[in-house]
């Protein structure tokens, strides 16, 4: 308990921090960070706390081998998995026209860009087997299924309160879903895939759109 406890206020902590240098997201309704280099710092850190916490704890933990295999499950998945890239790309061109587009605008290096990505990918990664695996199996094991379920879903969505009260909302359903895919899968893997669909789509299918509408002013 009190790993857990540390692990996930360290992270609050760093999450809040990073929102005062503006470096929680590659872009916001303002443009994009200045500070990439610290975006991409800000994720390894996150990587580093959510990678370890596991091991720290000194109990054996398997999360991302599915253990009960069934077609309903693979198609639900999928299902899932493609959902969530059109949402994605929807919301990315929605994003679009609320951003301001110049000639000026500063779109960080493709170096960057690419080292973002992949950080960004471990990252979700990470996050999710110490969400879905580590601390939801730990409350399950401790406090039963739907207190865990509870206490899951609703720090991880206290964690989305510094980008607004409307992600932070949307975030409940989502992490429902997430945790009973862990539960029925008996593995994160669903929830990591899922999750990385969602945002990478959405991360890159905007930059991709920003690019394209930046030459058109230019």
């Amino acid at each position: 308990m009190i790993l857990c406890v540390a692990i996930y206020s360290l992270f609050f902590s760093f999450l809040w921090l990073s929102k005062e240098k503006r470096v929680i997201r590659l872009f916001d309704s303002d443009g994009f960070t200045a500070h990439p280099v610290l975006l991409i710092l800000f994720h390894i850190a996150g990587i580093l706390i959510f990678g370890f916490a596991p091991f720290l704890s000194g109990h054996e933990f398997s999360y991302l081998p599915v253990q009960q295999i069934a077609w309903i499950m693979i198609l639900i998945t999928i299902t899932l998995v493609s959902f969530s890239i059109m949402i994605s790309y929807h919301l990315a061109s929605k994003k679009c026209n609320q951003f301001p587009i110049t000639g000026s605008l500063q779109i960080p290096g493709k170096f960057l860009i690419t080292i973002y990505f992949i950080v960004r990918i471990l990252f979700i990664c990470f996050y999710e087997i110490w969400f879905r695996g580590f601390l939801l199996n730990y409350g399950i094991d401790n406090l039963g299924i739907l207190p865990a379920v509870l206490v899951n879903v609703g720090l991880y969505s206290l964690l989305h309160m510094v980008n607004g009260k409307e992600e932070m909302i949307s975030c409940i359903p989502f992490g429902f879903l997430l945790c009973y895919l862990s539960i029925w899968q008996g593995s994160a893997l669903a929830a990591i895939v899922i999750h990385l669909a969602l945002t990478i789509t959405y991360e890159f299918s905007f930059i991709k759109k920003i690019k394209t509408l930046q030459t058109a002013v230019i």
